[in-house]
């Protein structure tokens, strides 16, 4: 017997967890299970209508997407001037500047999680990058952004179309966090909420 108290355990099922979990396949699980957690806890956090804080939103940039880290602050500096300029989410005056500037970044990284859910991620870094041009967009922005750039479209082409107005959407929107898909999801493969091995 090992002195070890972590001696490795020769039970089949742990040795196939264990395996499973160092191969290519179980490391996306496991990104694909922190996701899930996350957009759980992201929904969570958000039920009261207060919006996610500034370092959950960084936070969340990087855990959900690949956008580069050095975009969060640009987009939380939109998020502030947005309500520095009198605007609101939904509409709905907020007295609470903090509290203001926290509902848009939720309704921010909504808007790229949907992006990303429409055209992939790839395009979703692009227009979360966007931010570091700095042209940081409103969710029905974004949508005409990725539109773009699915159809070869290059970045550098979205000034002018914020200028010319040709960027602008339909109508605002203000996505929501708890309306993304996986946001009710349970973690279920290598996380310690629920042990479970595939083929068992």
């Amino acid at each position: 017997m090992s002195a070890c108290l972590f001696a490795p355990c020769y039970d089949p099922c742990m040795y196939k967890l264990v395996s499973e979990a160092r191969s290519e396949a179980g490391h996306r699980h496991n990104h694909e299970n922190m996701q899930a957690w996350y957009m759980g806890y992201l929904s969570q956090a958000t039920s009261a209508g207060n919006g996610i804080s500034q370092e959950v939103f960084a936070s969340a940039l990087t855990v959900l997407t690949e956008c580069e880290p050095e975009s969060a602050p640009n987009w939380i500096a939109f998020a502030s001037e947005c309500v520095d300029l009198g605007q609101y989410v939904d509409f709905v005056p907020e007295e609470d500047h903090a509290v203001a500037v926290n509902r848009w970044l939720e309704t921010l990284l909504s808007g790229l999680l949907e992006i990303q859910k429409q055209y992939g991620t790839h395009i979703a870094k692009q227009v979360c990058d966007l931010s570091l041009l700095p042209n940081c967009l409103y969710p029905s922005e974004m949508l005409q952004a990725a539109a773009h750039f699915q159809n070869g479209g290059a970045p550098k082409e979205i000034s002018g179309m914020i200028k010319s107005g040709a960027i602008e959407g339909e109508q605002p929107f203000f996505p929501k966090l708890m309306h993304q898909e996986g946001a009710d999801r349970e973690c279920s493969l290598y996380t310690s909420i629920d042990w479970q091995i595939l083929g068992m």
